[in-house]
């Protein structure tokens, strides 16, 4: 079995300089942009589906622009006619999730200056089962496009008046705002002011549409005032990039010249049951573009909700589970977690069920009637080992875990009714009543082991070495035939929670570093996270293994000699940062946080104050003191903090005037302010997650429940 290889500097200039022969005379140019493992797999599926369903244009040329590319595996992307190139993009419109698509679209039309024909943009969600007729645009057309397929935050009535989010794109388009047409949206139905899809999307060559829209994109996102007054709902961030096209094509494009697609050049398949009835696809054969998204990834086997055809039928089978494939003989599903299953010549093994738990998830489907030789845990988590039952299905297999698993989990239940209110806010989900009864989580474990465990499943040899980390049970699996090491919760692409808001104890630095050394020294050719995608190649693994071990270590290091200086906790996490080489985002643990942990780690939980011997709050002398001021002078207080960009100071003194003050409207109305600033600010799965929780809160005490959008 091989490890896909990344894609080498070497490869990158040798694609620069390539132009294919292939297709060099045909009228369309498709184009796709790959940002992660998944998008790489689905990219394979489109580029297969082109070439076996496009009729006259199965041989065209096709450019897939891959970001990251350091860990992106890109070898089975390459083909006849296929040119892989490194995203050229602006790094400061890296903070709009999609904003890479109007880059990649820039990069291919710049390369093809003073050809002729058709740029067709097809997203790696996208699969071709029929001739892409209408994409194909003759002299006379400009644009082939699709309206958005549903009203959502972005979208306005074609009554209304133009809102600041719209007139910034125009401005930053040069779109005239008032002549902007009408569309109704290609699902719902509803009439909406002139704003497309991206998904699937076509214009000639040689009309700068690409380029300009580019440019659009990093004029807004260099904006910061633009983001974020007027597009900080997490929605209008999300689309920014499919507005600023719509106000590129409006400025660039006549009415005359555009080409409305039908459905089938664009169906979207996991939207398929609220479409209307009598439009809903009858058959997959025939649908030029269809537009899979997350079907694939949210389903257990490919059973259409339409008919097909058998070789549609077959090769969506087999691109569905090519998806889950990492390497040959090695499966991946990000549920929850990340399940993996490795096949070896006698059965499968399954490492961390909780990634696809359910008795016809994707893996078990994939696993179908093999045997089962064994099950592998990672840690004691509850989103990596639930389901396991629903593997062994009463068969007398092994499930090994760390000989720290049973103690890990009589922890967890010690906490429990606090870790579930808190999974709660996290999922969404309505909050439990909190219960004085204590849980008693069944240990499914029945092979435990100390420092290392070698088992020959198949004849193919796997290891579990003991490296705690965020759990005191975690365990590396690695297998030496792949040079796979499965990390479990140890590596993220993100600061991690050495002190999580979610509960528990603080994990320690030293600790946590000496288990990514020990990951180090098995040289891995292939990292396997617990969550998020793998990371490809030896050198890009201890790249960011090193990085994230000096990072945590720099991190203790400060707050050890913060404790020495004589520094109090919130002074260092004011004070604490990452230096800029071992910078990386804090979307899942913060610095800050760990500051907290490591500090009270370290120096307990007493600060040198006599008044935190007692057993107070600090919400109960605020409020006495809210009380003298009187809360509406503590509120407006607060709001003129706001003004000035102190969210979370401002937050603090509405706690304040609260407490003295319950259900004061002012306090309420400055909370919320502060609240909605401080959400839409954030970055980070947990902050995010309890500020949209004290939202719900806070409207409800005002009486406000259900005008804030969503954040997603």
């Amino acid at each position: 079995m091989r490890p896909s290889p990344a894609l080498s500097a070497a490869f990158l200039a040798a694609s620069l300089a390539f132009t294919p022969a292939a297709g060099a005379d045909s009228p369309i140019t498709f184009v796709t942009l790959v940002q992660g493992f998944d998008q790489a797999r689905q990219a394979e599926a489109l580029i297969a589906s082109i070439r076996a369903f496009a009729g006259p244009y199965r041989d065209a040329p096709i450019y897939v622009l891959v970001d990251n590319s350091d860990h992106v595996p890109t070898a089975d992307l390459r083909g006849p006619g296929v040119t892989v190139l490194a995203l050229e993009m602006d790094e400061a419109a890296r903070i709009l999730p999609f904003a890479g698509k109007a880059y990649a679209a820039a990069q291919v039309e710049r390369l093809l200056a003073g050809r002729t024909g058709t740029l067709a943009w097809l997203d790696p969600e996208v699969v071709v089962l029929a001739p892409p007729r209408l994409l194909e645009l003759e002299d006379r057309l400009a644009a082939a496009l699709r309206p958005v397929q549903l009203v959502n935050a972005v979208g306005q009535p074609p009554d209304a008046p133009v809102d600041v989010y719209w007139q910034g794109i125009f401005r930053a388009t040069g779109a005239d705002p008032s002549a902007v047409p009408a569309v109704e949206t290609s699902v719902d139905g509803a009439r909406v002011r002139f704003y497309v899809n991206c998904q699937v999307i076509a214009w000639r060559l040689g009309r700068d549409i690409g380029p300009r829209w580019a440019r659009a994109v990093s004029a807004l996102a260099r904006d910061r005032a633009y983001l974020d007054d007027h597009a900080a709902v997490p929605l209008r961030r999300f689309f920014l990039h499919q507005a600023v096209l719509s106000g590129v094509l409006l400025a660039a494009t006549r009415e005359s010249e555009r080409r409305w697609l039908p459905l089938d050049h664009g169906y979207p398949l996991n939207l398929h049951e609220r479409i209307p009835e009598p439009r809903r696809a009858r058959s997959l054969d025939g649908i030029s573009c269809l537009i899979v998204d997350t079907f694939w990834l949210q389903r257990g086997d490919w059973t259409p909700p339409v008919a097909a055809s058998d070789p549609v039928r077959a090769f969506l089978e087999r691109s569905w589970a090519r998806t889950y494939e990492v390497v040959p003989g090695l499966l991946r599903q990000e549920g929850q977690s990340n399940a993996y299953l490795l096949r070896t010549g006698a059965g499968d093994v399954v490492i961390d069920p909780g990634g696809s738990p359910e008795k016809d998830g994707a893996l078990r489907r994939l696993h179908g009637d093999r045997p089962l030789l064994a099950v592998l845990l990672t840690h004691g988590h509850a989103d990596h080992r639930e389901g396991i039952a629903n593997w062994t299905g009463g068969r007398d297999v092994p499930v090994v875990a760390q000989r720290r698993h049973a103690d890990f989990l009589a922890e967890q239940d010690g906490i429990a009714p606090l870790l579930a209110r808190r999974t709660a806010i996290f999922a969404g989900r309505p909050i439990p009543s909190p219960s004085a009864e204590p849980s008693r989580t069944p240990v499914e474990a029945t092979v435990l082991f100390d420092e290392r465990h070698v088992m020959d499943p198949g004849g193919t040899r796997v290891e579990m070495i003991h490296a705690p980390s965020e759990t005191p049970d975690t365990a590396i699996v690695w297998l030496p035939s792949l040079r796979a090491a499965f990390v479990a919760d140890m590596f993220f692409s993100s600061f991690p929670n050495l002190s999580t808001p979610r509960g528990g104890r603080t994990r320690s630095a030293i600790e946590y570093a000496r288990a990514l050394d020990v990951a180090l020294g098995l040289q891995p050719d292939l990292l396997l996270p617990g969550h998020e995608e793998p990371v490809f190649g030896r050198d890009a693994v201890r790249r960011r293994l090193e990085t994230y071990r000096d990072a945590v270590l720099w991190v203790d290091e400060a707050v050890l000699r913060g404790i020495r200086a004589g520094k109090d906790v919130h002074t260092l996490m004011a004070e604490i940062t990452l230096p800029e080489r071992l910078a990386m985002p804090e979307r899942f643990g913060r610095v800050s946080w760990s500051v907290r942990g490591l500090y009270e780690a370290s120096a307990g939980w007493f600060d040198g104050r006599p008044e935190s011997l007692y057993a107070l709050s600090p919400t109960a002398a605020a409020a006495e003191l809210a009380a003298l001021a009187g809360a509406g002078p503590v509120a407006e207080r607060a709001r003129a903090l706001l003004a000035g960009g102190d969210a979370a100071r401002a937050l603090v003194l509405t706690e304040a005037a609260l407490a003295a003050e319950p259900g004061h409207a002012g306090a309420l109305e400055v909370r919320l302010a502060a609240l909605r600033a401080l959400l839409a600010a954030s970055r980070n799965y947990f902050e995010r997650a309890f500020l949209r929780h004290a939202i719900q809160q806070a409207e409800a005490a005002a009486g406000t429940a259900g005008r804030t959008p969503p954040a997603r």
